[in-house]
């Protein structure tokens, strides 16, 4: 009995200690794990990363060691449990939506979590896989990049055309990096396309955007690549019903594109350096020069146009001033006309011309040097000169002053006296009350100026700019120093381009006393200084590009410092009067 009982005992121990055998030579299972969907990739395409966890831990992967070589678009979880034989086991899974940052063979790094962690993953990614105009093409969305011409002057245009296909329904999420190439100023062409097309078999949806640039330096120039990032729609993801599609992020990125800029020609023989692949003026007259009499006030416009330059490139035309007439300078335009094929320039810039004498007057030529872009020479645009013949003005006629009456004849024997014409009382009386009506409204008037001025210099009024919080007095126009005070704060504290020339031209008008000067164009023309036009111009292209003009707004300043300072306000009063006579 004690032998069957110690054979009992004996089968049981047997069978504890095989059943723990068979569990603890079971195969280790890592608690923590990764794995991507697929390891050979576009560079344009994405994967997803799968990190596992058997632990319900509180904890979140770190994932900064990523950052180095791919993009993170996403991160989602999940938790799932399975009962199997009554015997339940459960994980939690994080899905990380990402992309490469370049080609070659990546390594995704251990991945910690808590004290656990993941065993490296090794992917390719291919810069020629999948791409458009082959037969294995099957990423759902990629991008094409090309420039018209991949060498040119620097400031040509060259214009770069992005499209961007898809073939998968993309959510309105939609977004696009933005173009910065620095020394290169960036203009977009118009809105984007939106339109299909046919690609070895597969239908595409295609976006298409274009991009004026002009370098600003030479050498070589590098076209970054853009990010195209969206989400599209995945029936298979989790959650996803009859009204609701669940997402997937997804990127795209254009090739590098590498720009060779060269410096203008040497024989280049204009003073503004224009590269353009047409130039062209023309002229237009308020009326018909057949019927212009002396005293009637005409106005010339000229209109320069530019394919492949912006407005801010062109400079002012200097209109000449013809003899015989006096000219007053009109206010000046631009605009930027964007095309398919790149962006218009144009500048509109009128003189108003008043004959003072009747006879022939003649218009000096207008002409422009520019650089023709397609055949590589040098050209010049001219608007002929002419001569108009000023008829003279109707009903014109000199006021001739009161004369005596003739002398009578005499003789010897017998003198008769004559006497002077005498005014009529009435007429004397109306002329003494009018001049002393004048008298008195002068001496009001000029009464009214002395005390606003006063009251002006005591009680300055103070603005406040409410994005930046900063006061600006606002001074009597009239008083020069003040305006040039104003002037030095705009500089200094790095106002807006726009707001900078326009206290330049606030100060130059009365500096120079010329109110008749409406441009910063205008102003500049009068100082006849090369340097001071550079140094606008200069500031003027900061307003098209929206980059700020700090540097070129303290060399303003100084200049402006300079010829105040060397230059006395009587001597430039002289060369106004002489310059623009009244």
């Amino acid at each position: 009995m004690e032998i069957i009982q110690n054979t009992a005992l004996y089968r049981t121990f047997l069978v504890t200690l095989l059943y723990m055998l068979v569990v603890f030579s079971q195969p280790s299972f890592a608690t923590f794990s990764a794995s991507v969907d697929h390891s050979v990739i576009g560079s344009h395409e994405t994967f997803e990363l799968n990190l596992r966890s058997d632990t319900d831990s509180a904890s979140a992967p770190d994932l900064s060691k990523l950052e180095k070589d791919f993009d993170v678009l996403g991160t989602r979880q999940s938790r799932q449990v399975r009962i199997i034989n009554g015997r339940s086991e459960s994980w939690r899974d994080w899905i990380i939506t990402l992309a490469p940052k370049r080609t070659g063979s990546l390594t995704i790094p251990a991945i910690s979590l808590g004290s656990e962690q993941s065993s490296p993953v090794t992917i390719t990614v291919s810069g020629t896989l999948n791409q458009p105009g082959t037969t294995s093409n099957v990423s759902p969305v990629f991008m094409r990049a090309e420039l018209d011409t991949e060498q040119v002057y620097i400031q040509q245009e060259v214009v770069l055309t992005l499209k961007i296909f898809h073939r998968v329904n993309l959510y309105d999420d939609s977004r696009l990096s933005p173009l910065e190439i620095e020394d290169a100023i960036v203009q977009q062409l118009g809105d984007t396309k939106k339109y299909e097309s046919v690609i070895d078999g597969t239908r595409y949806g295609i976006f298409e955007l274009k991009f004026a640039i002009y370098p600003q330096k030479t050498g070589s120039l590098m076209i970054p690549a853009m990010t195209f990032t969206g989400t599209m729609a995945d029936r298979r993801a989790p959650f996803s019903g009859m009204f609701s599609m669940g997402g997937k992020p997804i990127v795209a990125r254009s090739p590098e594109i590498l720009l060779s800029v060269q410096e203008q020609p040497d024989d280049y023989p204009g003073h503004d350096w224009l590269p353009t692949k047409k130039l062209t003026l023309t002229e237009s007259w308020s009326q018909s020069l057949d019927s212009i009499k002396v005293g009637d006030a005409v106005t010339r416009t000229i209109t320069m146009q530019a394919d492949g330059l912006n407005a801010a490139q062109l400079p002012p035309l200097n209109l000449p001033s013809p003899s015989g007439a006096n000219s007053y300078p009109d206010q000046s335009s631009t605009e930027d006309i964007p095309t398919a094929e790149g962006i218009i320039g144009k500048r509109v810039s009128a003189i108003a011309i008043v004959p003072t004498q009747a006879g022939p007057m003649t218009l000096p030529a207008i002409k422009v040097t520019w650089f023709d872009t397609q055949r590589k020479i040098v050209r010049t645009t001219e608007i002929p000169g002419r001569t108009i013949q000023v008829q003279p003005a109707e009903n014109y006629e000199l006021v001739q002053p009161f004369k005596a009456a003739a002398p009578v004849e005499t003789t010897t024997e017998q003198t008769t006296p004559v006497a002077e014409e005498e005014v009529p009382p009435q007429q004397e009386s109306y002329w003494k009350w009018l001049a002393l009506a004048m008298g008195l409204l002068w001496l009001i008037t000029g009464l009214g100026g002395w005390l606003f001025w006063k009251k002006s210099r005591k009680s300055p009024l103070q603005t406040t700019n409410k994005a930046t919080g900063k006061t600006t007095v606002v001074v009597d126009k009239t008083d020069e120093k003040s305006l040039f005070q104003q002037f030095e704060n705009t500089c200094h504290n790095h106002e807006k381009p726009g707001m900078i020339l326009e206290s330049f031209k606030q100060w130059s008008r009365v500096y120079l006393n010329a109110p008749e000067l409406a441009t910063v164009q205008q102003c500049v023309q009068r100082f006849d200084s090369e340097t001071l036009k550079t140094v606008c111009h200069q500031i003027d292209s900061a307003i098209y590009s929206g980059k700020t003009a700090e540097a070129e707004a303290e060399e303003l300043l100084a200049l402006c410092q300079k010829m105040r300072k060397n230059r006395s306000r009587k001597k430039i009063h002289e060369e106004t009067v002489e310059l623009y006579p009244q």
